[in-house]
């Protein structure tokens, strides 16, 4: 019976990390108008076979894990409440977001009990970064032949990626480009692990190689802020005045990088990340471009969130809201994670949710400096880093699946002091 729930206990384990980073691969069941996929449906039974196998498991209020529980806990709670009473949620739309953060919070539930031992949480990892190489390979190969799986917006015909007249950019598992670099640079951070051997270098090149041909100027720069920090904290951290001084040193550079960029016209005619950024900052000059809408609608959204009484407007709120009253951007999409959570669920829980990243952050650096696992430390900086500014890049981010189980590894790798007695008052 021991061994029967033991191989139990991986399978869940295993399914729920898998499936959180490949949630759809087009295999789709409708019953009574809601769609089972293959990440719902182990969401379902692990919670199902946890409770009833595992049913005493312990919460460490401690623990990062059981913070995100009681945060997301409160959100779907509060989300239903704004759902009922929003003039602007759409009552199907909001009921599938709402599941998707329930689904996020049974992520957080489940995993709280697996990564309770450093070995989970190292396998996890390894898992991690096998499923981000299959990723890449699947993405190159779809650069160099054009071909792409059937979840992918160039093979839909309302979508404008199926006009495209270079179809040679890469989509992976997920809908557009914008999603699938989100994806692969929200996971790149676990490439810090020395464990996983010296070909993360390739793994690196493959991400940012497939960020420059997908034009995803937003991720290749979470990735270039990401590796100075990366360098800033380790080469600085042993004297905080050099350090400081490079910080200093390294905003300069962009500074005068971004005078140089803006004042020459034969940059943007660059077919790479400096030139891509050249033409967003050309363009936002001349009131127009992705990144004049994306201001655009960051400015509206606040006004939004204003009219709402900064309590929100509840669950798939904003695109209705911005049908009705229309943004000079023409966006109905808010381009920005904490704009989204914001306009939607209002300032109580965006409040918490930035809070619970400021504290993950703060106990990382804090981690790096008095405790022996660096890496896992720099792991979570890097991530917190990349996920802020990537969650800027694709239209949506509340109902990706990845975010959750990636968030629920890096809190643990915090969690393994409060597990074996480190850091106090964590």
């Amino acid at each position: 019976m021991l061994d029967k729930c033991i191989s139990i206990d991986k399978l869940i384990f295993l399914s729920i990390v898998i499936f959180s980073l490949i949630p759809d691969i087009g295999i789709k069941i409708n019953t009574f108008g809601f769609t089972w996929t293959i990440y719902r449906l182990s969401i379902v039974l692990a919670l199902i076979t946890i409770l009833l196998i595992k049913h005493n498991v312990k919460l460490y209020l401690k623990t990062q894990l059981t913070k995100w529980i009681f945060f997301m806990s409160f959100w779907v709670i509060y989300g239903i409440f704004l759902l009922f009473i929003s003039k602007y949620s759409d009552f199907h739309k909001g009921l599938v977001e709402l599941l998707s953060i329930f689904n996020g919070l049974v992520v957080f539930y489940v995993m709280s009990f697996f990564f309770r031992t450093s070995e989970n949480r190292d396998f996890a990892i390894k898992v991690i970064y096998w499923i981000l190489n299959f990723l890449l390979i699947v993405g190159i190969i779809e650069i160099a032949t054009g071909f792409h799986w059937r979840t992918s917006a160039f093979n839909d015909v309302a979508s404008g990626h199926y006009h495209y007249a270079d179809s040679h950019m890469a989509t992976g598992l997920m809908y557009n480009v914008n999603d699938f670099s989100a994806m692969i640079t929200c996971m790149s951070p676990v490439i810090i692990n020395s464990k996983l051997g010296r070909k993360r270098i390739l793994s690196l090149l493959g991400i940012i190689f497939i960020n420059c041909n997908n034009d995803a100027t937003t991720c290749t720069l979470a990735i270039v802020v990401g590796i100075l920090y990366y360098y800033l904290i380790v080469k600085g951290m042993k004297n905080r005045k050099i350090f400081i001084g490079k910080f200093v040193l390294a905003i300069l550079c962009f500074w005068v990088l971004f005078l140089l960029i803006t004042s020459s016209a034969e940059v943007t005619s660059r077919n790479d990340f400096f030139g891509a950024l050249a033409r967003q900052i050309e363009n936002a000059n001349r009131a127009t471009g992705s990144l004049y809408a994306r201001l655009t609608i960051y400015k509206d959204s606040f006004k939004a969130w204003m009219d709402s009484g900064m309590l929100g407007m509840g669950p798939s709120s904003f695109a209705n809201y911005f049908m009705v009253n229309s943004s000079d951007s023409r966006l109905v999409n808010p381009h920005a994670l904490f704009l989204e959570m914001l306009t939607q669920y209002g300032i109580i829980v965006t409040t918490w949710f930035v809070g619970l990243w400021v504290n993950m952050f703060c106990r990382a650096r804090k981690g790096y400096e008095v405790e022996d696992k660096k890496e896992n430390y720099l792991m979570v900086i890097a991530f917190v880093i990349v996920y802020f500014i990537v969650s800027f890049a694709p239209s949506t981010f509340i109902g990706y699946s990845y975010q959750w189980l990636l968030i629920s590894v890096m809190c643990s790798l915090t969690d393994d002091s409060v597990y074996t007695g480190g850091i106090k008052n964590a």
